[in-house]
């Protein structure tokens, strides 16, 4: 079994964060950071879409399928190999892991 490493990150502001296994919190409290991407958050979280990276094409695919910035969603499935289940606006959406990497959200504490 391998080790997974992790990067200390100072913020411009003073404030120290551990990041590793695909998240990111505060050395402090263990809290979360708002910017993950939608392949790095865990099974049964809530979330708001932040921002959408990526060509145009990918980005109006996304947005017209619903996942646009500011809704709010529900990750339902989220195993690492087989796409990206998706609960927002009444609608179950499956994203392909690959592109879940280019969609950043921000995570319900």
């Amino acid at each position: 079994m391998g080790y997974k490493s992790f990067r200390i990150v100072v913020s411009p502001f003073g404030a120290v964060f551990c990041a590793g296994f695909g998240y990111f919190w505060r050395m402090k409290n263990a809290e979360f950071v708002d910017r993950l991407s939608l392949a790095e958050m865990g099974e049964n979280r809530c979330g708001t879409v932040a921002q959408i990276e990526g060509d145009s094409r990918f980005i109006s695919r996304i947005v017209s399928i619903g996942l646009t910035p500011g809704s709010a969603f529900t990750l339902l499935k989220n195993d690492g190999r087989s796409p990206v289940l998706v609960f927002c606006r009444d609608t179950v959406i499956a994203v392909n892991h690959k592109e879940s990497s280019q969609i950043f959200v921000k995570v319900e504490l």
